[in-house]
């Protein structure tokens, strides 16, 4: 999961916060920045270690209003093991996606009590460039990647009828840092090369969007997501679905489907061009969750299927979701995209 740095934590303190003033998140960017060394060394596995309490500091602060008092935000430390497993999902990243993040990327943190599974930030350097924070709930290191992705499905819906339950399979033998880490490094590699427009009020989303008001095709600049997008928030109408509007994940405004619908809601994404559920939210989150799928499926040859039952019973599942159209011609341009010959 990605919060949506300033655009997503605006929308979570008007759903959350009574009305009082409220300490900018960016007057914590510059402790972060001088919090590490420039021009930065080694190499992304180097970027691992102990959450330096500027960091802690700008992610509680985003979300310091949601924060239950008996759980609040603590700094993790990976153990040796769980080393082994994030040098491994760094080793696996393309060329360049390394490449474009090596330069920017401050550091990638682990959160205890982080309220989602991810979150990345961007800031301005002392140099005038743009720089990047990747945090993590320590939890995706703790449960396996089954586990973890299957928890934070279900927190789309209402527990409303018992009998229904949901799982997702992508793999028990590893834990579920590989994947949201997959997702988050999407969207520094996006940051850095402008896979997508970026977000409302920011370049080159201006651009975006005066182009849209003159009616100029956004094939050639933005061919990842031209067609599939009218707005951040809004598919193109040939691409939007029935229930897509009322999703939300980890509580942040939700939920909102009830468990008894999640066939009807799972048959409609099936019939869209977007990876998950999580994909369908914004454009941003297109691009980062049909990374992750794609570096999980077609790069480290693992298992993806949905299932949906009804007392033990599956009622629906969707396996393999690359191989459907419209998503395997996306896929299909994502070596294109990270320029992979």
């Amino acid at each position: 999961m990605r919060a949506l740095t300033r655009q997503l934590s605006i929308t979570v303190f008007a759903l959350f916060l009574a009305a009082r003033a409220l300490a900018a998140p960016s007057d914590f960017i510059p402790l972060v920045l001088a919090a590490h060394s420039f021009p930065l060394q080694g190499g992304l596995a180097d970027r691992v270690g102990p959450t330096p309490q500027p960091v802690m500091d700008l992610f509680a602060e985003y979300d310091r209003d949601i924060i239950p008092e008996d759980k609040p935000y603590r700094a993790y430390t990976p153990t040796e093991e769980q080393m082994h497993d994030i040098s491994a999902a760094i080793a696996a990243l393309p060329r360049s996606v390394s490449e474009a993040a090596a330069p920017r990327l401050l550091g990638i943190y682990f959160i205890e009590n982080m309220i989602g599974s991810g979150w990345t930030e961007w800031m301005i350097g002392p140099d005038r460039q743009e720089y990047y924070v990747i945090a993590l709930n320590a939890e995706v290191l703790q449960l396996n990647a089954s586990d973890w992705i299957t928890k934070k499905e279900k927190t789309v819906f209402k527990p409303d009828d018992p009998a229904m339950d949901l799982r997702i399979d992508i793999g028990a033998d590893r834990s579920g840092f590989y994947y949201i880490f997959y997702h988050e490094i999407a969207h520094v590699y996006d940051y850095a090369t402008d896979v997508t427009p970026g977000e409302p009020g920011q370049a080159p989303a201006k651009l975006f969007e005066e182009k849209i008001r003159r009616g100029k095709s956004m094939q050639d600049q933005f061919p990842f997501m031209h067609e599939y997008w009218q707005e951040f928030r809004k598919p193109a109408r040939a691409h939007d679905f029935e229930g897509r509007a009322a999703v939300s994940f980890y509580g942040l405004g939700g939920p909102n489907v009830n468990m008894s619908a999640a066939p009807e809601l799972y048959r409609a994404l099936e019939a869209s061009p977007f990876v998950t559920l999580y994909a369908s939210q914004n454009w941003m989150e297109d691009f980062a969750e049909l990374f992750a799928a794609w570096m999980s499926i077609e790069v480290l040859g693992r298992p993806w299927k949905l299932a949906v039952m009804r007392n033990g019973e599956t009622v629906f599942t969707m396996e393999q979701p690359l191989k459907r159209e419209p998503l395997a011609a996306r896929a299909a341009l994502m070596k294109k995209i990270l320029s992979i010959e």
